[in-house]
């Protein structure tokens, strides 16, 4: 019978790496990897910390302008309602400054009524007035040929 050697020749047992230590490349890869990734994580949520603290201002200056203009709205209806009042009181002053000039209108036409019937009393009165100064100057002639004729007769009685 032969003999059969069951032995092998395996070499130190240093030779051959554990599976740990044949993984442990790999793990240091995803250490690192997952390190950088971290890192990377840190980052991302530093700037999104920044941009919600930007956000939370713009936010807080924007709620800022919509009470001042919710201010300025308010003031520009105070304003609007007094200037509606005011215009109310205008309207109703106009209107009644309308009444009025309308009485004076018919107040006016009246009194142009009564001055041209005047005007037609004087055009009338001048009317009598030329045909009395007509009759006047036919009677001032007739006196002058009248006083003629005294003279005349005068003068002839003196002579006698």
């Amino acid at each position: 019978m032969r003999e059969h050697s069951s032995q092998l020749n395996v070499g130190p047992l240093s030779d051959y790496p554990s599976p740990l230590e044949a993984s442990l490349p790999t793990l240091e890869e995803r250490v690192t990897r997952l390190e950088k990734d971290m890192d990377e994580q840190k980052k991302l949520r530093a700037a999104q910390d920044l941009d919600q603290s930007d956000f939370g201002q713009k936010l807080r200056v924007q709620h800022g302008l919509i009470q001042a203009i919710q201010q300025t709205q308010s003031e520009h209806t105070a304003t609007l309602a007094s200037h509606t009042a005011t215009l109310a009181r205008h309207t109703a002053t106009l209107a009644e400054h309308g009444q009025r000039l309308d009485r004076l209108e018919g107040k006016v036409d009246r009194l142009e009524g009564k001055v041209d019937r005047l005007e037609g009393k004087v055009d009338r009165l001048e009317g009598k007035v030329d045909r009395l100064e007509g009759k006047v100057d036919r009677i001032a002639v007739g006196v002058e040929g009248i006083v003629g004729m005294l003279g005349t007769l005068i003068e002839r009685d003196r002579e006698r």
